[in-house]
């Protein structure tokens, strides 16, 4: 079965996903891009990673999910949103 869906906001996604089994697995690994206010660099150097990256979860303003690995640096890019996302010229 196939289904294709261009456009989520988290809500629709997670209510998408909620329909499948529980503890089913996610074949493909998913890597996450998300931008957040300026003015959260500055508690950068001022807690701890994982707080500030939940910090700046809790505040994001743009959220991108790729198929794919930064680590492997494989990331699926099909239709250059990375480029737009990241503002690159």
């Amino acid at each position: 079965m196939i289904k294709t869906m261009t456009k989520f906001t988290t809500t629709s996604l997670i209510k998408l996903l909620k329909k499948f089994p529980k503890d089913l697995p996610i074949e493909t690994e998913l890597s996450l891009l998300w931008n957040y206010p300026d003015e959260l660099r500055k508690y950068y150097d001022k807690i701890p990673y994982d707080e500030y990256e939940e910090l700046t979860i809790n505040k994001a303003t743009d959220l991108c999910i790729f198929e794919g690995s930064w680590e492997k640096d494989n990331i699926s890019d099909v239709d250059g949103k990375l480029k737009e996302f990241l503002k690159v010229e």
